[in-house]
């Protein structure tokens, strides 16, 4: 179903990782494709990407650079959640935070904030990743993200390894394919 035709249409935050660089010099691969997928979007505007603080963002309009809170203490990603947690104090919650690729951060904003609806973008192997390496750390992201979204196949049975036993959930893991020019 089309955002757009929805009412009222949902207000979508795209948290990145800590590392990833939202500008044209230095853009990773998830910068990239969180670019191309809301530039697709024909609901666009209803979009804001937040990540690290950059100089020149990829798109301007579209992009909240943000400074990583108690780093030092938290680490980089924990530390750009608990700004994000703390800029929605003022400005609001939206109707869906879609964390990037940091099973962790999609935790911890859980754990924070229980009501905010948090999907779950996996660019890789969530066995590989601080809360998404064991069966039970899955079986919880399973249970409390509004949604998984993989970019494979494999990405999606590297998630539902171990799982089972989980029922209908294992329908909230879904795929959404990158595209690529050749």
């Amino acid at each position: 179903m089309p955002l757009l035709s929805l009412s009222p249409v949902p207000k979508i935050d795209i948290l990145l990782p800590a590392k990833e660089r939202f500008s044209p010099e230095n853009a990773g691969a998830i910068s990239g494709v969180v670019r191309d997928l809301v530039q697709a979007s024909q609901a666009a505007k209803h979009y804001r990407i937040l990540g690290s603080m950059v100089p020149r963002p990829l798109m301007p309009d579209s992009f909240k650079g943000l400074l990583p809170k108690k780093r030092w203490l938290r680490g980089n990603n924990i530390g750009l959640a608990t700004a994000y947690l703390d800029l929605i104090q003022t400005t609001g919650a939206p109707d869906l935070v879609e964390v990037h690729n940091r099973c962790k951060v999609a935790c911890y904003l859980v754990k924070k904030k229980p009501e905010l609806k948090v999907s779950l973008y996996l660019h890789n192997d969530p066995r590989q990743m601080e809360n998404g390496s064991g069966v039970e750390e899955r079986r919880y992201l399973l249970r409390k993200m509004a949604c998984i979204i993989c970019v494979s196949d494999y990405i999606r049975r590297c998630f539902l390894d171990g799982l089972d036993d989980c029922g209908d959930l294992i329908s909230k893991v879904g795929v959404a394919r990158n595209g690529a020019r050749r």
